[in-house]
């Protein structure tokens, strides 16, 4: 099943294209590999140099989708970014994908700070003073002692401070 869908979606079509159905089935992996890939083609059909093209800006922003896929909001803002820059300069600030990238390129900028604010936050630090000390904690293992009534009554009438520790 794997091998004839990988077959399918490898046939005639395009490093994005394939790139895009990788996506659809949860391989982000495999998808940011075709990616980077098509770039490359790309950059070796141009002399080591980019385009300044519409299809090279559309490979940048599925490369950031890939990566907001993968957890990678820092990448993801930089693939965007290049994208956007790609945009303005083609279509010009009005077009409906330069406001598109705005956005995505927003919200890979907010992820990122809340996880640089996470990081910081949470980083858990060693105690140099108890360096040569282990603890673990407390482990409940049963329910105490139980009683019968009669018992803990015979215990109260011989202290009267047993009633603060024998309840019923």
């Amino acid at each position: 099943m794997i091998r004839m869908r990988k077959q399918h979606i490898e046939g005639s079509k395009t490093k994005l294209e394939q790139a895009l159905e990788y996506s659809k089935i949860g391989k982000h992996q495999t998808a940011l590999k075709l990616l980077k890939d098509a770039l490359s083609e790309y950059e070796n059909m141009f002399a080591g140099k980019l385009p300044v093209s519409p299809e090279v800006a559309e490979i940048y922003k599925y490369l950031g989708n890939t990566q907001m896929e993968l957890d990678a909001p820092k990448d993801a803002l930089e693939a965007y970014c290049s994208s956007y820059k790609i945009y303005l300069k083609v279509k010009g600030p009005d077009n409906p994908k330069v406001e598109e990238l705005y956005e995505k390129m927003l919200n890979a900028h907010q992820v990122w700070e809340e996880r640089k604010k996470q990081k910081k936050r949470w980083q858990p630090w060693r105690l140099v003073a108890n360096e040569d000390q282990a603890f673990i904690g407390t482990y409940v293992l049963g329910e105490g002692f139980i009683l019968e009534p009669e018992e803990a009554e015979a215990l109260i009438e011989r202290d009267p401070r047993n009633r603060d520790v024998l309840f019923p």
